[in-house]
């Protein structure tokens, strides 16, 4: 008995299968079946319709997230590197572990908490605490989806910059005459950028995963929040069209950070001409 049910739920999966490849095949990328309980509902609609709203509304999330932790990652791990003090290699690490292991819902309800307890104290309303719009109301989402980036960025960054500042072609520039501006500048600056886009191919993924969390938590109408209710409502077509759209998105930003290591580090352009010739030749 226990032989013939699991022989029939993986016919079924391999039926289900086979349909949603069949409807993908012919550009059907099934129906969306919003709940009446959603902030947002919009009955049944096809999702061919609405895929590409949901998806730039997540992707922006998720871009803005990235720019924020490299940015200010970035700066953070330099200018801890640039301290050269004992104390801060320890709060670095600090920080960097609670920012990691934060989770998204936690540190997105105590922004909101907050945020909450200023206005009843002053009055003052910083930022909406959640909805839609291209505003103001990116920017809690936005902190949340970067609080991991930040943190890796700065911790990765300013393990790398301590150890540039230690090479022997640095000392040698400072004891020739360069002056410090221009040996941050030509030595130490496209290091650190190197790693800030190492930093964020890795983040890339764990702010995604975190994404469905956030938009549901903010009311953010993304493929994120979409892709929840589908799972919940068993909607298998859409979520797996949702998740395919997720892995081209992760794969595409991959493709963008090769193009700009190839740009930042010239060490890396010279195998690409080199196989460039041999193929020619």
């Amino acid at each position: 008995g226990m032989q013939a049910s699991l022989g029939q739920v993986l016919s079924d999966a391999a039926g289900d299968t086979l349909e949603i490849w069949r409807g993908l095949s012919q550009g059907n990328l099934g129906i969306y079946q919003s709940s009446r309980y959603s902030y947002f509902s919009t009955g049944n609609v096809a999702l061919s319709q609405k895929l590409g709203w949901y998806m730039l509304n997540s992707l922006a999330l998720i871009v803005l997230a990235m720019l924020v932790g490299g940015l200010l990652g970035g700066l953070i791990g330099v200018a801890a590197a640039a301290s050269r003090r004992p104390g801060v290699s320890l709060s670095l690490i600090l920080f960097s572990i609670i920012g990691i292991s934060a989770p998204s819902f936690l540190l997105g309800m105590l922004l909101q908490l907050l945020e909450l307890s200023l206005y009843k104290s002053t009055g003052v309303r910083l930022v909406p605490v959640g909805g839609y719009g291209w505003d103001e109301h990116l920017i809690l989402p936005m902190l949340v989806l970067g609080a991991r980036p930040v943190a890796q960025v700065a911790r990765l960054v300013y393990s790398r910059t301590s150890e540039v500042l230690d090479e022997d072609y640095v000392r040698t520039a400072r004891s020739k005459g360069l002056g410090e501006r221009a040996v941050w500048r030509v030595h130490v600056i496209p290091n650190a950028a190197a790693t800030v886009l190492t930093a964020i191919g890795t983040s890339v993924r764990f702010s995604l995963s975190s994404l469905p969390v956030v938009e549901q938590l903010f009311g953010w109408p993304g493929a994120g929040r979409v892709l929840l209710e589908m799972l919940r409502t068993s909607q298998t077509q859409g979520a797996t069209v949702i998740i395919l759209c997720f892995g081209a998105a992760i794969l595409s930003i991959n493709v963008i950070l090769d193009m700009l290591y190839l740009a930042i580090d010239p060490r890396l352009r010279e195998p690409v001409s080199q196989l460039r010739d041999e193929v020619r030749w």
